[in-house]
């Protein structure tokens, strides 16, 4: 990581030569009173933040998670592996207290108190997995029944005249909208889908299991207009077809490339489906999206085919769930939090689908709670219009930081003038790291949090140093 000092400097720096080269002025010392005043007055820059991640250490086994449940060890073994792709085939899958409490409590059966559930865990500590780990367990445990032709895929965009016929329509299972997961914003969605797509690629080319499908639908996605024909040919057929070959031929030409990391690239052939029309008509297992888009799509009679073939699935059978994932859900406040409330009911409502059933789970991670009576629970029941007794939050538990300060100023600026290894010994033997997260708090907080470099220098030696 960067001295934030000198990248704080130099950016300063950088905006001091700017100022005196585009607003030059003809006396040295006018420029220099100039940037005299901006410093004394604080006009070019503000004290900087430093915001401390406190790791959440994974110490609960996959047989405690297990244990008095109806999980199946060897559907969630495949699933961690998957998704915790950088595990070593022999080392112990374990999991961080929300990331458990998250499945045991999202995977019970029926209706039953707490089975939705709200991830509060901070910065890094994994609530992506948190919602991920039970979403894929329901997809692998139900594909289970599915049948070997479900694995078949028509890639109709490579024929050299492509005619538009269903990428999947050769499945015996019914395509439905297995989970949603909605974001607030475009931007936060890319890092999911990549997360997505490796943990579905691992599973079914190292596990073998049935192919599982996941789509990005928002206003970038490709195939806006009317849903051509099945083997209907066309210019804007031949235009679509010409852009996926363009993604696989990419994708193709990296495979060979040593170091890196395909899951950053799309694969037309491992189940992301990249065009609208594909996703209508076969819906996706999973679809991600935002509220924006979810609520232009409830308006268009062309997207009508999502909702019913999904509404269909779950009417099969009272054992089939519906899994709706709420992420950053601190961002839907006041008016926009209201307006989203009223889509997610609309929503459920188009898929045959109350508040109390026991085919619908809900799980959503925040960075924060309001601070209300029941923890929040009032403002998660209003939300989803669901029963307070229904949530379960969890916000895991960070590792506890006990170092020694205050530090010595004297002792550690000795010491970072030395050889490196003497530094490192320094760092390791005063826990100073530690010592930094445990001084970025302020007055009215216990708990580490963003803090100026001025109040986390004043708790992390005892006081302000008059020379820096």
């Amino acid at each position: 990581m960067a001295n934030p000092d000198v990248v704080y400097k130099e950016i300063k720096e950088s905006l001091e030569r700017y100022i005196n080269t585009q607003f030059a002025l003809r006396h040295p010392a006018l420029t220099e009173e100039r940037l005299r005043l901006f410093n004394q007055n604080d006009y070019l820059s503000r004290d900087y933040f430093l915001e401390p991640v406190i790791p959440y250490d994974s110490n609960i086994s996959i047989d405690q998670v297990v244990a008095g449940t109806d999980i199946d060890i060897e559907v969630l073994k495949i699933v961690s592996r998957s998704l915790f792709h950088w595990l070593g085939d022999e080392e112990p899958i374990k999991f961080r207290d929300h990331q458990a409490d998250a499945l045991r409590q999202s995977l019970q059966a029926g209706a039953v108190p707490r089975r939705n559930v709200v991830v509060t865990s901070g910065t890094g500590s994994g609530k992506t997995e948190s919602f991920l780990l039970p979403v894929l367990y329901r997809l692998v445990k139900e594909s289970e029944n599915w049948t070997s032709q479900d694995n078949v895929q028509n890639y109709w965009w490579e024929d050299n005249n492509p005619k538009f016929e269903p990428m999947r329509q050769a499945a015996q299972r019914r395509p439905a909208v297995r989970s949603m997961i909605l974001y607030p914003t475009n931007a936060l969605v890319e890092d999911q889908i990549v997360r997505l797509r490796k943990a579905i690629t691992k599973a079914h080319n190292e596990f073998g299991t049935r192919q599982l499908y996941f789509g990005r639908y928002t206003g970038g996605t490709w195939g806006s207009g009317p849903i051509p024909e099945v083997g209907k040919r066309g210019k804007n057929i031949t235009n679509l077809a010409q852009k996926i070959n363009g993604l696989q031929s990419e994708f193709d030409s990296m495979t060979d490339i040593e170091g890196i990391d395909l899951g950053n690239f799309s694969n037309p052939r491992s189940g992301e489906i990249l065009n609208r029309w594909d996703m209508i008509t076969t819906p996706p297992d999973i679809l991600v999206t935002n509220y924006s888009m979810l609520n232009t799509m409830m308006m268009r009679e062309r997207d009508e085919n999502i909702f019913q073939s999904t509404k269909e699935w779950l009417a099969e059978s009272d054992q089939n769930v519906f899994t709706l994932i709420i992420d950053e859900m601190h961002l839907y406040r006041g008016t926009s939090g209201s307006e989203v409330a009223m889509i997610i009911r609309n929503f459920l409502s188009r898929l045959g689908l109350d508040s109390d059933s026991p085919q619908l789970r809900c799980i959503a991670t925040s960075a924060s709670l309001p601070e209300e009576s029941n923890n929040g629970s009032s403002f998660l029941s209003e939300f989803f219009g669901i029963d307070e007794d229904s949530f379960f939050i969890t916000a895991g538990n960070p590792r506890q930081i006990n170092p020694e300060v205050p530090l010595d100023r004297d002792s550690v600026r000795n010491a970072l003038e030395g050889p490196a290894e003497d530094i490192a010994d320094f760092l390791k033997l005063h826990n100073v790291s530690e010592a930094i997260a445990a001084s970025c708090r302020t007055s009215s907080s216990n708990k580490p949090v963003a803090t100026s470099r001025s109040i986390l220098e004043k708790n992390l030696f005892g006081d302000a140093d008059p020379n820096s």
